[in-house]
């Protein structure tokens, strides 16, 4: 792997649990048809991304990640070539299944979270207070 890409993965932390973000297994990939190739080593549903490692400009195309805050699911994806955000929320039952049609997404032409520098309970309250205003 290119060092300099090395050099970023070591300084991204997930901003749910603050682990490691390394390669995800391509047996994994393949199987579930995901669309990422780094997340969390803690869990893989916390925090990933798509970073494109082989050619330069290194760059990381998406991030997303997945919150559970009582009976909701946030999954928030940031693309960085276009510079949007994408909140999309679901009715979950205590098992984290979703029970109910997804709410219409949230769609902002900007990116509203920066997942380096943030926390859960960071992005769980500026998502409380978009919803708030909506």
């Amino acid at each position: 792997m290119n060092p300099l890409a090395r050099q970023l993965l070591n300084t991204l932390k997930c901003p749910l649990c603050g682990g490691l973000i390394d390669i995800l297994e391509w047996k994994q990939a393949l199987a579930n048809a995901v669309k990422f190739n780094f997340c969390c080593v803690n869990d893989w549903e916390h925090y990933h991304l798509f970073l494109q490692y082989w050619d330069n400009p290194i760059e990381i195309q998406y991030e997303r990640v997945c919150i559970y805050d009582g009976a909701c699911q946030f999954d928030v994806l940031q693309t960085n070539a276009t510079n949007q955000t994408d909140i999309h929320f679901y009715t979950i039952d205590p098992e984290k299944r979703i029970i109910a049609k997804p709410h219409e997404p949230l769609i902002y032409r900007r990116k509203l979270f920066d997942f380096q520098h943030t926390n859960q309970e960071i992005i769980i309250n500026k998502i409380r207070t978009i919803l708030t205003f909506q």
